[in-house]
């Protein structure tokens, strides 16, 4: 949809359009407004989840694992995160 030419009807032929037409491109800016909002509150969502991918990748390299017991939490961390990642699907929403 292209607003600025709905926009750009609306003003130059407003008055000389029918109600139904009038109607229809009114409609049409509406829809893409919602369009807009819906895109731009997903957006914000996968913005989000990057940043936590990358919190983790940060924390990740963080970790010393020469030590024993580092090791071991490092493993535990990777089986929980790869849990998470095959258990993802359960959390798709939709809007």
């Amino acid at each position: 949809m292209d607003g600025n030419y709905v926009r750009g009807r609306l003003e130059r032929e407003g008055k000389r359009l029918s109600d139904e037409e009038r109607a229809a491109l009114v409609r049409r800016l509406d829809l893409l407004v919602e369009t807009e909002h819906r895109l731009n509150k997903l957006s914000a969502r996968i913005e989000s989840a990057l940043t936590v991918l990358d919190d983790t990748a940060v924390s990740m390299a963080r970790i010393e694992t020469a030590r024993p017991q580092a090791s071991v939490t490092t493993e535990k961390a990777l089986e929980d995160l790869r849990r998470f990642v095959e258990g993802a699907d359960r959390y798709a929403r939709k809007d």
